[in-house]
């Protein structure tokens, strides 16, 4: 599979794949069938960008950064937790042991709220 060659806008310089006609920032033609849609547009009235495209616009996901942070972070007391229950040691300390029972259940529970939170947000 061919990644789509990038061209990029005159007006706002914002990247635009090739298989477009207008760009999607600022909506300045970027091809000669997107400024012959253009003219045609402003003499008839308005005109879709692309006519014959029959495809199914595809949703972005929208994870704020924030959230990514709290799943990496969570993701990490989790391990943090397992390494402190299954270290190997001499002997068993059970505050070490406890802590890292502690540690990964919250690291647990913060994961999979933070997952439905991302799921929930999500469009």
């Amino acid at each position: 599979m061919e990644a789509p060659t990038i061209k990029w806008c005159a007006a706002c310089e914002g990247k635009v794949s090739a298989n477009l006609d207008i760009c999607p920032h600022c909506g300045h033609p970027v091809s000669a069938r997107g400024e012959a849609m253009m003219r045609q547009q402003s003499s008839t009235g308005p005109v879709p960008l692309r006519p014959a495209d029959t495809r199914q616009i595809v949703g972005i996901e929208r994870t704020s950064k924030s959230l990514k942070l709290q799943a990496l972070i969570s993701g990490l007391m989790v391990a943090a937790g397992l390494l402190m229950l299954f270290w190997p040691t001499t002997e068993r300390n059970p505050g070490i042991v406890g802590g890292g029972m502690l540690l990964a259940v919250i690291g647990i529970v913060w994961y999979f709220v933070v997952r439905i939170k991302t799921w929930w947000r999500h469009d």
